[in-house]
Parts: C-alpha cells; sequence; structure tokens
C-alpha cells in the first residue's frame, strides 16, 4: 500500500512539476515538499495547499491510514463530553451512509 510520501510524489511527478515548481504554486517551502516526500509529517493546512496545486482530493493524497491516525490523534485531544458529541455525529453519519446503500440496493 502506498504511503503519503508515494502520492505526493507520483502526483508530483505525472503533473510534471519538480518539488521546487509544487513548493512555489503551493506556497510552501521546497524544504516542505521535500520532508513529505521522505515520509514527513506535514499539517493538513499544507497538505490542503498541495493537494489544490496537484488537482486532486486531500484524502487521495492522505489515504485511510494516515487519516485514521490523524483521526485517532484528534480523540486524544477531547474531553469526554466531546467524544460524547463526535460520537454521536458520526453514528448519525453511518447511518446516513447505510440508509444511502439501503436505497440504491435493488433487491
Amino acid at each position: 500500500m502506498q504511503e503519503l510520501k508515494d502520492r505526493v510524489r507520483e502526483y508530483r511527478k505525472a503533473r510534471g512539476l519538480t518539488q521546487n515548481e509544487l513548493a512555489q504554486r503551493a506556497g510552501v517551502d521546497q524544504g516542505t515538499v521535500s520532508n513529505i516526500e521522505r515520509g514527513y509529517n506535514s499539517k493538513t493546512s499544507v497538505l490542503l495547499k498541495i493537494a489544490e496545486v496537484l488537482e486532486v482530493e486531500v484524502s487521495n493524497l492522505m489515504g485511510p491510514s494516515t487519516i485514521e491516525a490523524m483521526f485517532a490523534e484528534a480523540v486524544q485531544k477531547l474531553d469526554l463530553d466531546q467524544m460524547k458529541v463526535a460520537l454521536t455525529v458520526i453514528q448519525a453519519m453511518a447511518n446516513n451512509n447505510t440508509d444511502k446503500s439501503k436505497e440504491s440496493d435493488p433487491a
């Protein structure tokens, strides 16, 4: 499975961009792009800028493992009441997805 660093490099090269060109267009330092491509973590705001330049959804760059790790990190910062609210929202979203799949199922 590809990691974030591999996906960023792949999309960048597919667009014919150097690290420096991507950095300039995204408004970040070339070292930031280099660090991402070497596997160092980056702020979500930076990844959003890079995804915009590469014309991909940030979720395509991040992949499931990165999103799961960021989610787990964010949850750890919540207090119990905030966790309850987050859980309610997530359950509602999951139920909504289940309802939509039932509607599209011709069985």
